[in-house]
């Protein structure tokens, strides 16, 4: 899978261990111009654009239904998630760039957006969470559930309330992944939620007991339930 790295600054390139093409793009309009094969992947740095600017490349690399993933070394992003849901394949914070792109996880990405079996790809056996070595990967399942509060609904709801849905958004998957699971980040909106990867029958659970109980919420009027919005489960390094 070729890699393509747009931003204004080349020193991006030096967190990828894969070979990978600098794309010197200043403004929206190079992004319009570029054209992607299906064997690519477009890597564009956060860190390089203004927010307006930026918001106007998402837009356009949605339309143009490319593989595209963000680079995010100063961990500007709020919430991670939410580029799933626009439909990005990769997000790579400060903490996850410094250890770099390796081979493994292009190929992982490339994997999952042909449909293919992932058993082709040689990973790491998973030794337990508390054998975790950090710079090494591992494989994981891993499952995005996100709070789908507009703004307008949490002015309506208040800070207090909207608080307290929070730390019960948190409670509730702290709960439904027993010690099998780990909450790996969550900032209140949203949560990223790993599991091992021969636990996938379990993670399946997980996903579709959320989405009964988030149907059920809405069916019956329960706000706190009715706002989670769920990402389809996904294999990633």
């Amino acid at each position: 899978m070729k890699v393509l790295v747009a931003g204004k600054s080349k020193k991006i390139v030096q967190f990828f261990a894969v070979p990978c093409e600098f794309l010197n793009f200043e403004k929206p309009d190079d992004f319009k111009k570029l054209k992607l094969e299906n064997d690519m992947i477009l890597y564009i740095d956060r860190s390089s654009y203004s927010k307006e600017i930026y918001n106007k490349i998402i837009d356009i690399v949605k339309i143009k239904n490319y593989c595209w993933g963000i680079l995010d070394p100063k961990n500007q992003i709020d919430d991670p998630a939410q580029l799933f849901f626009l439909g990005a394949a990769d997000y790579l914070g400060k903490l996850a760039l410094e250890q770099k792109v390796t081979n493994s996880r292009i190929c992982a990405i490339n994997t999952f957006k042909n449909g293919e079996n992932t058993e082709k790809i040689e990973l790491l056996h998973f030794p337990g969470w508390e054998k975790l070595i950090p710079k090494h990967e591992y494989p994981f399942i891993f499952l995005i559930v996100s709070l789908n509060l507009s703004e307008e609904q949490k002015k309506n709801l208040g800070d207090k309330r909207v608080e307290y849905i929070k730390n019960l958004f948190v409670n509730y998957l702290l709960h439904i992944i027993q010690d099998i699971g780990v909450l790996w980040m969550s900032d209140g909106n949203y949560a990223l939620l790993l599991f091992p990867p021969e636990q996938s029958e379990f993670a399946l659970r997980v996903a579709l007991q959320t989405i009964m109980v988030q149907h059920l919420g809405k069916r019956q009027g329960k706000q706190v339930i009715s706002y989670l919005r769920i990402l389809i489960l996904s294999i990633m390094l």
